[in-house]
């Protein structure tokens, strides 16, 4: 062989290797993301703005799709968007759900970036991937079934108190109470027959509560102490079982106040009494002013329509949202019998 065509077939031989490695460094995988999107008020736009997915490589390197990526199609679960990212050693995903001029995001579990969800992929072992995101809830899940169980509200138990009513207790998004039985129906396994609930509310309710306004505000409302917690004249009434209030017309001052439940000050004559917060509250007023100090006795918080103007309070059963229900029923069940309880948006359960 000459040494020209040697030459010339070591040179081709180059050429072949280095196209070789030049794809070897560029080679891609085409991943596919799917983003599972339920919002409860099943509202996704809002005039021009829309909910969609904005997303980045995370970890490692690849070219994503141009973000943003619009919810463009639907399946049983809620909406969706799908992109694609050519992904040379990706192995993590970064994106965001979020209102398309950013004026609102679903959470995230990443406390340094609130919003930012992380999903992570293997190139060459998978090549689609799908994420389910539930508003409000800052978890990814990864299967639908996981991912209804954060969208629904479900009976984690339901017991008999008495034999005209049940509590029930669930798990994933609150239950939002309606009027009267909120569709919850029992059925009796063994006669088949259906009963409706006649009311549901909030299972916190408290019946009876001895709760009173107490401060250096008490004399300027006509009670014959300060910080007197036997007083009547200073005591919170029930507007509802979430929630107790005291309404009266202060004079201007400066104020220091507390709510104390049990009528006496926590100690050796009453270790169940309280005082909440820890804690006092001032309150400032600049001239003579209603007054309405509020007390939400479930979660021990404590308000005044002064300092918490605006705050959200349960006013009312119907409308609140909670994960343990009180279900009334028109006439004596069997307790013995078996039965099952379902509402719209609570998948069936057993009655134990």
């Amino acid at each position: 062989m000459s040494s020209v065509r040697l030459l010339s077939l070591v040179a081709v031989l180059a050429v072949v290797g280095g196209l070789s490695s030049l794809a070897t460094v560029q080679a891609s995988t085409t991943i596919t993301i799917h983003v599972h999107y339920y919002r409860f008020d099943n509202t996704y736009t809002n005039g021009s703005l829309v909910w969609d997915v904005w997303e980045w490589v995370q970890n490692g390197s690849g070219t994503p799709a141009n973000p943003p990526v619009e919810f463009t199609s639907s399946d049983s679960f809620g909406k969706v968007a799908t992109y694609t990212v050519n992904c040379t050693s990706c192995a993590q995903l970064g994106f965001i759900v979020r209102v398309s001029d950013w004026s609102n995001r679903e959470p995230s579990t990443d406390p340094a970036s609130p919003g930012n969800r992380y999903l992570n992929v293997t190139p060459g072992t998978q090549t689609s991937y799908d994420v389910y995101v539930v508003s409000g809830d800052p978890n990814n899940y990864y299967t639908q079934a996981a991912a209804d169980g954060a969208k629904f509200s479900n009976v984690s138990s339901a017991k008999f108190s008495g034999n005209k009513h049940l509590i029930v207790n669930t798990t994933g998004h609150p239950f939002t109470l309606q009027g009267g039985g909120s569709g919850f129906v029992l059925k009796d396994l063994k006669t088949h027959k259906k009963i409706k609930a006649t009311a549901a509310i909030d299972a916190h309710n408290y019946p009876a509560m001895d709760a009173v306004a107490v401060g250096t505000f008490q004399t300027a409302a006509g009670n014959g102490s300060n910080w007197d917690p036997t007083s009547t004249v200073t005591r919170l009434k029930k507007s509802n079982g979430d929630l107790w209030q005291y309404n009266v017309n202060l004079p201007a001052g400066d104020y220091q106040y507390k709510i104390a439940v049990g009528g006496h000050w926590n100690g050796p004559s009453c270790p169940t009494c309280a005082a909440y917060p820890g804690g006092n509250v001032d309150l400032t007023l600049n001239g003579t002013e209603l007054v309405t100090f509020q007390y939400v006795p479930y979660l021990n918080q404590v308000f005044d329509s002064i300092n918490n103007s605006g705050q959200p309070l349960p006013l009312s059963d119907p409308g609140f949202a909670t994960n343990d229900i009180k279900l009334t029923f028109k006439t004596a069940l069997n307790t013995k019998d078996k039965y099952t309880i379902s509402a719209p948006g609570v998948p069936t359960a057993s009655v134990k």
